[in-house]
């Protein structure tokens, strides 16, 4: 397929590009199956950040508290792992406030290529074989991987970026040098490209030789991510001899939109302001063209937050008709290397948005989330990194690997912190016992690292249900959730690796155990823990009856999904609800409502009815305490259909194992099981594991 320029200015985007007119009606075909591919290229190039940028976060040495809106029973404690902070000392909370607010905008960035695809009609999919296998591998990450999906090899590249990996890795220089590889802007990226390979690159729009059964996967690589939105822009924008673009033919009016950054719903509610108020997060308009003047919007966003990308923006504008354009909320000149103002978000909007709290439960003075992204929000990805490069220059930063290097180990001063708690709870592990867990569980790299997998692969197959229909729940908390298992892969030793991939588990006809000792396949079995498989971090994404964590989460009747129609299947996925602790301290430690309306009952954990009404958190953290009060209902899950036995009250404080242990033990009792199993010693990694935030 011969679509490369061959011109002397190969890679030079034009300051005012011209659109693609003209163009027969018989491409129309080739031409659908091509922007489609555009867009889940956008879909993976952005989804393709979110591990490693979380990885490097996650391998920032410290510890953080626990605190949430009227909780005081985790004071005094401290658990592994940063979290963003309203006065940044330390170099490494410096470096975490930063890499934490790209994270988020990346986040923010996935939205707005979803959301520019499904306006389309096409379908986003977060499980894309150009990143993963289909057991939930990333096998676009590896020690001796050299390409950055969609755009370039890094061979390809000048010293020192061709002798970088694309790897997960700790906050080292060659690991901000591949971040800044990601996030240059175009020029930089273009002059960094060794001449002789340049012409590897660059393809022409529209692409020769495209045939209407190609995907992303048939794309050619595009040399820089600046050129890969121009091409897509120009898609967008190309006019037929109808004189309808091919956006205006595809576009699909009140298609899913889905909005986790600038909904709004006012005073009282658990996110009142929108948090980007200046720029589109949506495809809201009903007229075609002023659909694709947000969309270019949105386009011009993530280039405007990630490379500072002001002239490309500016150029981009004159790819539209001109009513598109006068319509756009953004106008030129944009900076080039800040963020223009309307791509910033608003302190205001994020203060009122994620709140932090005291160890003692109050509403603290400043919001450690606000303060990290607005103080980094003006500053597009590339500065972002250049700046934690400076931090690593200037012999500050420490990670979790240097530290273990240094002789160090988990004791339980470490994970003590002031003031300390009047009336600590009884009925969690003590800070000693956290610590031995912590430092027993070095060398289990392999079970760390099938955590972390599964926890990651629980996000992308719920983001998949969720761009399929309007008022699905997203699984948002499991995305960043998944955070505090990469970090515990830090905190253990290890380093992350979710390459490998999962083993799919076979349908046993009964649910398989969801936690430790949980088993309604074998009972009275007090196995370890479940397989590791069926792990969950999200709630309403549980793929097996039986298989939810905390439960607290999910009403009986719904909430965050509609019941399967089968006890179990092949699972892979890893889910948990919560309020990620990378993002705000929660009001509800399960994600749960607040509170629990009186008359409602909630899926017991571990004996939730169906798939998709599970609770978070499994296997459950020894530390989960219930943060509110209500009712559990129980299942007995041997019959064809769950039936209802009864229910079991629970309070604030008590742990959520307990209640697990609770519903299972009535399960039994009903099936008439003698005798019955004593509820086993938590394990190593049910200790090490923290609460939910």
């Amino acid at each position: 397929m011969s679509n490369l320029a061959s011109t002397a200015g190969l890679g030079v985007l034009p300051p005012v590009p011209t659109p693609i007119t003209g163009r027969n009606l018989s491409y129309l075909p080739a031409d659908t199956a091509a922007i489609q591919a555009m867009a889940q290229a956008a879909i993976n190039v952005e989804l393709f950040t979110i591990p490693l940028y979380m990885a490097a976060m996650t391998s920032l040495q410290g510890t953080h508290e626990i605190n949430a809106s009227g909780i005081s029973y985790y004071e005094g404690r401290a658990w592994p792992g940063l979290n963003t902070t309203a006065n940044p000392g330390s170099p490494n909370q410096k470096a975490y406030n930063a890499i934490f607010a790209v994270f988020i905008e990346e986040m923010l960035h996935l939205q707005l290529a979803a959301n520019i695809s499904t306006s389309m009609g096409f379908a986003p999919s977060f499980t894309s074989p150009a990143l993963q296998n289909a057991d939930q591998g990333w096998t676009c990450y590896g020690p001796t991987l050299t390409t950055i999906p969609h755009i370039i090899n890094l061979t390809d590249m000048v010293a020192p970026y061709n002798g970088l990996a694309v790897n997960l890795g700790a906050v080292t220089t060659a690991q901000i040098q591949l971040f800044q590889v990601i996030e240059q802007d175009h020029a930089t990226a273009v002059a960094n490209i060794q001449p002789g390979a340049l012409s590897k690159y660059f393809p022409v729009a529209p692409f020769a030789g495209w045939t209407p059964q190609m995907t992303e996967q048939n794309l050619p690589l595009f040399g820089t991510i600046g050129w890969m939105y121009y091409c897509y822009m120009q898609y967008l924008t190309m006019v037929y001899t109808d004189g309808q673009t091919l956006y205006q033919k595809l576009f699909q009016s009140g298609s899913v939109q889905q909005d986790m950054f600038n909904w709004a719903g006012g005073s009282g509610s658990s996110h009142p302001m929108p948090e980007y108020p200046g720029m589109s997060a949506t495809v809201t308009a009903s007229n075609p063209l002023l659909a694709l003047a947000q969309v270019v919007d949105m386009i011009l966003g993530i280039t405007d937050q990630g490379e500072g990308a002001g002239s490309q923006g500016s150029g981009l504008r004159h790819l539209l008709p001109a009513a598109a354009r006068a319509a756009m909320k953004i106008q030129p000149p944009l900076e080039i290397g800040n963020v223009d103002p309307v791509f910033q978000p608003s302190y205001t909007a994020l203060s009122a948005d994620y709140p932090s709290y005291n160890s003692d439960g109050s509403q603290a003075a400043t919001s450690a989330d606000a303060t990290a992204r607005s103080n980094w929000g003006g500053q597009s990805h590339y500065a972002a990194f250049t700046a934690v490069q400076g931090m690593i220059d200037a012999g500050g930063i420490v990670t979790f690997p240097t530290w273990f290097a240094g002789g160090n180990n988990w004791t339980a001063a470490l994970l003590t912190s002031q003031p300390p708690n009047p009336s600590p709870p009884s009925n969690i592990p003590n800070p000693q016992q956290v610590a031995d867990a912590l430092n027993a569980l070095s060398g289990e790299a392999a079970l760390l690292n099938t955590v972390v997998t599964g926890a990651i692969a629980g996000v992308t197959s719920g983001l998949n249900g969720f761009w399929q229909k309007q008022n699905a729940t997203f699984p948002y908390p499991a995305m960043v959730g998944a955070g505090d298992r990469m970090t515990l892969c830090w905190a253990a030793g290890s380093s992350p690796d979710i390459s490998t991939g999962l083993t799919p588990v076979p349908s046993p006809g009964r649910a398989p155990s969801a936690c430790q000792g949980l088993n309604y396949q074998n009972p009275p079995a007090t196995s370890t823990c479940g397989t590791v498989s069926v792990f969950h971090s999200c709630r309403g994404t549980n793929a097996c009856t039986g298989q939810g964590g905390c439960g607290f989460a999910q009403p009986i009747s719904g909430g965050g999904g509609q019941c399967g129609t089968s006890q179990c299947g092949t699972v892979t996925a890893a889910k948990r609800s919560r309020k990620p602790r990378m993002t705000a301290t929660a009001t509800n430690l399960c994600g749960g409502p607040t509170p629990p309306t009186p008359s409602a009952l909630y899926s017991a954990p571990g004996d939730n009815k169906c798939s998709q009404l599970g609770g978070c958190a499994v296997p459950i953290s020894a530390s989960q305490l219930f943060p509110e009060a209500g009712t559990m209902q129980v299942y007995n899950l041997f019959s064809g259909t769950p039936q209802p036995l009864g229910t079991i009250p629970f309070n604030v404080g008590d742990a959520v194992f307990d209640i697990a242990w609770q519903a299972y033990i009535a399960a039994l009792q009903n099936q008439g099981v003698s005798p019955l199993p004593g509820k086993p010693v938590p394990s190593t990694l049910r200790v090490a594991l923290p609460p939910s935030t």
